[in-house]
């Protein structure tokens, strides 16, 4: 699919980033439901056919893993559940790498307190690659408006 063809309402999607990875990337926070003290959530990465991001756990110590980080002191993760990754080999490289391809859904839970219907600041860092090479590692923020759950 290609990544212009996304249609963020549609989606439901909330806080998005259209520009990660040099456009071979979307980033997204989906919303799913808030509880007084937590809130449940997805962070969804869109990428083009042919790209990967490293998992959360590389198979390479050079290469940037995939994950999702809280900036704030009134919200914290409680648990986040990184899909399971995939091996592939890459021209540039001699070893497999440890990757996640496609949509790609991150399931997050949140906690903390906040009452003033703030944004909660969702961080994801990645490391996206295609079979001829590795862009540099990046994170994106995504801010989850808590007025909308």
């Amino acid at each position: 699919y290609a990544l212009k063809a996304i249609d963020d309402h549609r989606l439901g999607l909330i806080g998005t980033a259209d520009d990660a990875a040099y456009g071979k990337a979307k980033l997204a926070v989906e919303q799913i439901d808030r509880s007084l003290e937590t809130v449940r959530t997805e962070v969804v990465i869109y990428l083009e056919e042919g790209w990967y991001v490293q998992s959360n756990a590389p198979s390479n110590q050079n290469l940037t893993a995939t994950l999702v980080d809280i900036d704030s002191d009134r919200w914290s993760i409680a648990n986040v559940k990184y899909p399971p990754a995939q091996s592939i080999n890459l021209a540039f490289q001699n070893e497999s790498l440890s990757v996640l391809e496609g949509e790609i859904r991150i399931p997050v839970a949140i906690q903390g307190k906040d009452e003033s219907r703030s944004m909660v600041p969702i961080d994801v860092t990645f490391q996206a690659c295609s079979h001829e090479l590795c862009l540099l590692p990046e994170t994106v923020r995504l801010e989850l408006p808590l007025n909308a759950i």
